[in-house]
């Protein structure tokens, strides 16, 4: 995120043969509906670290008309409200309708959470709920309020973690969890008292849970590990080599994303590589400069950047 550097026996004959029958068909459906949304899900993220922002926003259209009962695609449509957040120079607008969805989406999971009929893939999500939430307030420096959705976060967490092997896509969370809390407790005295009532974070730990969560099946999953990775060894570890690693695979596998390609320059600068820094600055421009998703508004943020 650029403004941050200024800052989870049936059978008993043909009766129960057609129960058995009818039940399984109808979890087979669920289960095609649930593939794909998620399919659509992982289709928009994709869309959106592309920077084709309205082709992201078209497919999220479409999955909020046809998966209404559903938190997902509010949770998606946050991030995508998200980027364009970080990519403005203000975008109140956008931050008021980052708030309105996720509201959404937590009136949905609340509902999930009362009927107890969550499993790992409903819980990582609730994790990923109220860090979106704390997320904004950070930005805003309401950090009481971002407390509030972190103890709401963590208390999922606290569910998730060591069940890493039977859901891979805990790696990214219970990473995250165990790199930061460490972090703050060590950097930040006050945060021990705090940490005291939540499972003990481990740093090293933590970066190799993220280093797991980069080999997920999921692209998405890589692209979210790889991401916190390079912000991670960038701002709070000073290892510039493993950032700009992560800012490569980045640019690599998202190259229209002007914000990953941003820190990629970042990063070749602060390595004293001048050569590639001037490519990757030409790049950046033409991206820039042919990108038909982006406002003027954020074409000017962007700019302002180099």
């Amino acid at each position: 995120m650029i403004k941050e550097k200024n800052k989870p026996g049936f059978c008993f004959k043909f009766l129960w043969l057609t129960i058995l029958v009818v039940f399984m068909g109808g979890m087979t459906f669920q289960l095609r509906a649930a593939e794909s949304l998620d399919g659509d899900a992982k289709t928009a993220l994709t869309a959106i670290y592309d920077f084709r922002f309205h082709d992201a926003d078209s497919l999220l259209n479409h999955m909020e008309t046809n998966y209404q009962e559903s938190y997902l695609p509010h949770l998606v449509r946050a991030s995508f409200y998200w980027w364009l957040i970080i990519s403005e120079d203000d975008g109140s607008l956008n931050k008021e309708r980052y708030i309105a969805t996720l509201s959404k989406a937590e009136d949905i999971i609340n509902r999930v959470v009362q009927n107890n009929s969550h499993n790992y893939r409903d819980i990582f999500h609730f994790i990923n709920l109220y860090a979106l939430k704390a997320r904004l307030d950070l930005l805003n420096g309401n950090y009481l309020k971002a407390l509030r959705h972190m103890k709401n976060c963590v208390d999922f967490v606290s569910i998730s973690l060591g069940r890493e092997e039977a859901y891979p896509d805990f790696n990214l969370t219970s990473g995250l969890y165990n790199y930061l809390s460490d972090y703050g407790a060590k950097q930040y005295p006050f945060l021990v008292f705090y940490s005291l009532m939540y499972p003990r974070g481990n740093m090293l730990k933590g970066l190799e849970q993220l280093k797991v969560a980069t080999q997920n099946d999921d692209q998405v999953i890589r692209t979210e590990a790889h991401y916190f990775l390079m912000k991670i060894y960038l701002d709070l570890e000073k290892n510039h080599e493993e950032a700009l690693y992560h800012a490569s695979y980045l640019t690599e596998k998202h190259p229209e994303n002007l914000i990953f390609l941003y820190h990629y320059y970042q990063l070749l600068q602060l390595q004293g590589k001048a050569e590639m820094a001037n490519e990757v600055k030409s790049d950046y421009k033409y991206q820039l400069k042919y990108n038909t998703h982006l406002s003027i508004r954020q074409k000017q943020y962007l700019i302002g950047l180099l």
